[in-house]
Order: structure tokens, then sequence, then C-alpha cells
């Protein structure tokens, strides 16, 4: 239920001190908690379990007071109110799936209306276990058993800790097993996210399973509010939002006030407009809507484009190598080509002087064997342009910490498809070639290879 759309709300029921605490700061003072029977001052009466006074006082044709609603919760239950208050002709009986109304039990709750003609509630979107597992809790191995459900089945409300088989490409057999855990359990109830304790305990849990899945008491509450009879001149729900405005597109394209002149929209290549258009790894970059976007407007011919990208790119590779000779020559005087070559100076050749210079020269191989629109041989961080406290970063990243010894993992492969494999190799060739990993001898510890079909 949600406050904006009730003036006021009277409980008689007894309520746990955390739900009570969590309502009071959603309602506020529309929240009063009555100690008699319904009466006028009421729009509407919802009834959990009625008390024998009330129902004595129902069964009066005299009754002037709101409409109710009863919640019951046994078919023992309803076959019981219908015989007391079988003089009554004016008594509806109502069912609610959780199913249909976007719950993931099977759960179904019985409504007995007193003074009202209740509509079925509309069907919500399905849904089922798949959209409230939680997939970062720890999953162990293991084989579907009978009677076992699976992500597309609904939860037994009566049997909430059934073992569930969930997909997992870590386990040998492809499957986990467990329960949900208590916090599962109480989205699977549809609590709300400000009932949601700091830590969900199993006393919290026991506290909400008796009660019936909040989604069917809210469809129930919502189609109440169609029903009322002299209902209050109250907005329900949000107010709505101010509509977007609508920019109507110009057929001459974009205005460039800098350029004062139209980017026509013919630069656009319908093609590439896709989705699946930015899945692809190794797509090539479409560079001819970079020229047209140029073109289109200076009125210059495209290849004219290139030779001036391969003569810029020519300027800032040696202009790069230029800064880095001149940290050298900051750093280590003019006489750091001769210390270079041996000829003089070894017995001052500086602790960082090779470190510098290796890690320099890396880092210009990549930019030099790049292009203007693709790093080919990857990229290096340009540590003489950091400051003097972030040289260790630059150099040789941050430090990893351990804090317990490493694994040990030598198992042997699971058999991998000729074609995966491929693709794998292509894509280590690549790191490899890009020289962001080093080949080494042998490996200490192994991990098992699985792929992720992309979507």
């Amino acid at each position: 239920m949600r406050a904006c759309e009730w003036s006021m709300i009277g409980l008689n029921c007894p309520i746990p001190p955390h739900f009570r605490e969590s309502i009071h700061r959603q309602w506020g003072d529309k929240l009063q908690f009555v100690q008699h029977g319904p009466d006028n001052i009421w729009d509407v009466a919802l009834v959990g379990t009625p008390s024998s006074q009330l129902i004595t006082t129902l069964r009066r044709s005299s009754f002037s007071g709101p409409p109710l609603i009863w919640l019951t919760d046994s078919p023992c239950r309803l076959d019981r109110l219908l015989r007391l208050l079988k003089p009554r002709t004016d008594l509806r009986v109502l069912w609610c799936s959780h199913a249909k109304v976007g719950g993931v039990t099977s759960a179904v709750g019985t409504f007995l209306t007193l003074g009202l003609e209740l509509s079925p509630p509309p069907i919500g979107v399905s849904r089922t276990l798949q959209s409230m597992i939680d997939f970062k809790l720890y999953l162990p191995s293991g084989q579907g058993l009978p009677g076992d459900l699976t992500l597309h089945d609904r939860l037994n409300p009566k049997h909430p800790y059934q073992p569930i088989l969930i997909p997992s490409r870590f386990a040998a057999s492809g499957f986990g097993r467990r329960s949900l855990a208590f916090s599962e359990l109480c989205s699977a109830w549809d609590l709300p996210l400000w009932a949601f304790p700091s830590r969900v305990t199993k006393s919290f849990w026991e506290v909400l399973q008796p009660l019936l899945p909040i989604k069917i008491l809210t469809a129930m509450v919502d189609v109440l509010l169609l029903h009322l009879p002299n209902l209050p001149s109250l907005h329900l729900g949000l107010n709505p939002l101010d509509p977007l405005p609508v920019v109507s597109e110009d057929p001459r394209g974009t205005w460039l006030p800098d350029l004062q002149a139209w980017l026509p929209p013919t630069w656009i290549d319908s093609s590439l407009v896709t989705e699946k258009a930015v899945k692809v790894d190794a797509s090539d970059v479409p560079t001819h809507l970079w020229d047209l976007r140029i073109s289109l407007v200076l009125n210059c011919p495209t290849y004219s484009l290139s030779v001036l990208r391969r003569f810029m790119h020519r300027v800032l590779c040696r202009r790069l190598t230029q800064s880095f000779l001149i940290y050298l020559r900051q750093n280590y005087g003019p006489l750091w080509s001769a210390w270079l070559s041996g000829t003089t100076g070894g017995e001052c050749f500086l602790k960082h002087f090779r470190h510098d210079l290796v890690c320099g020269r890396a880092a210009l191989s990549h930019y030099l064997d790049s292009t203007w629109w693709k790093w080919d041989r990857g990229s290096a961080l340009l540590f003489w342009r950091w400051p003097s406290y972030a040289l260790p970063s630059a150099w040789d990243d941050f430090r990893i910490r351990v804090q317990s010894p490493l694994p040990h993992y030598k198992r042997k492969q699971r058999p991998l498809d000729p074609e995966v494999a491929l693709l794998v190799a292509k894509k280590i060739g690549d790191v490899r070639w890009k020289q962001y990993i080093e080949p080494i001898d042998q490996t200490i510890s192994d991990v098992d290879y699985f792929s992720v079909p992309k979507g």
C-alpha cells in the first residue's frame, strides 16, 4: 500500500516492533492503532481474523458500517464464515493467485467481501524463481534429485526450503543445488526494500513466513481503490511527470555555430546503428563516418584527410620522443647517452637510469607502432609526464598484496572445442603481441577455462 493514496489507516492487530518502525517511517501520522471494530469513520475495513463479536454485529441486516474485506487463509475458515453470515445476501468470494499478479510462489489468497463488488486483479508480468535468485551467493555443486525445483518453477509457500537446481559453469556436473537464503525468501514474499533489516535472520523470516505474499494484498488494495463507494477526491499514485519537449528535426541537419555551417544527416550509416555493431570485438573503426563529417562541412576531398592524419601522427610521435629525451637530460644530465654506450661514466651509472630507459623505450614503441585510429601494439603510460611521487606506480603499476599462500592447482584441463580453442588463442596472441604479458617457462597454478556465450 502506498501512503500517498490514503488519508488515514487504522490497524487493529499486533505488529512486530521492526515492522512497526518501518511502517511508521513511511506512513507517519496517517497510521493509527484502534481498539474497536469498524465504524462509519472508515471508508473500508480489511479484516484478517474476525472476532465473534464482529460476526454477531455483521449478521444483523441493520449494520451500516463501512464495506469489509476478509482475508481467509483456509477453505475451512471460508466455509465457516459463509455459514455464519448466511443471512447476508451481499457476500462475494474472490481468489487472487500470486503467480497471476507477478509473484514467484504458488500461493493463493481467498477474500470474502461484504458490501463490495470487486473485479479480479489485473494479470501482472509472469515471473519465476530466476528473477529473484541471488547468483552472488555460494552455490555448492550437486546433482538434481526428484522433487528439486528449477529456475523456471515457482516456490511452494508450504515448503520454502525446497532445494533448487541452478546451472553453474564452475561445477563439474554443470549444476549447483541449494535452498533459498533468508534474504531471497523475503524477496519471494515481496517484502519492500525499506522493510528489509540490515541483516535478515531466521527469526525475522519466521515472522514473515505465515503471511501471504505482499503482492496478493497490494493487488487487492489496488482493485479496492477503484471500487470504493463515495471515494474522496484524493489523487492516487505519484504526480505525473511533465511531457518531454519534442524537438522537430531540421532536414538540413545539425547547425554548427562555430563554423557557421550545416552538417547534413547523410553522414550517418544506418547499417552501423544496430545493437550488434557494438558487440563485435575485432570490428574496424568506421573511418568513413569521420571523413564525411568533415568533408560535408568543409567541402574538401576525403583522401586528403588520411594524408593529414598520417602527418599529424608522425608529429605526435616525434614530440613524444623529444619529451622523453628532455626527461633523461634533466634527470641524468647531458652524459646519459655516454652512459648508455659504456664509453664513460660507468662508475656513476645511476640506479634508476636503466629502469627509466627500458620503460620509456617500451612506451614509445607502443606509440610508434600505432596509427591515428588504433593501438595496434597496445598502449602504455608516459611516466615521464607524471609527478615524481607517482613514478613507481607508473613504472610497475600497483603492487599486488597477498595475505596467504597462493594456490597450486595443476589439474588436467577439460577438453576444449577446437573452434573455441582457436578463438582463445587469437585473444591470447593479441595480448602477447601488445606486450601486456611476458612469456614464462612454467606456470605455478592453472585455472579451468570456461566460455561465456555472448548475447
